[in-house]
């Protein structure tokens, strides 16, 4: 999921520079961003972060573990 994560970001951020690539390197210096793709992103976002949230997860239920035992 993470690498998914990564993939979808950073397609996100290179979509104009991909758009234009196949006109040369003049084309790719003056690319300027026409607008950045939020939602997307924002689920690129949320892919990078399931890591952490698997491992609070494994923490957590460690700690209800340990607790029960007492």
């Amino acid at each position: 999921m993470n690498l998914a994560g990564t993939g979808l970001a950073l397609y996100v951020f290179m979509a104009d520079t991909i758009r234009v690539a196949n006109q040369g390197v003049e084309a790719l210096r003056n690319v300027l961003p026409a607008r950045f793709n939020w939602p997307m992103f924002s689920i690129a976002l949320l892919l990078m972060a399931v890591p952490v949230f698997q491992a609070f997860q494994q923490i957590s239920n460690r700690t209800k573990t340990s607790l029960s035992e007492l």
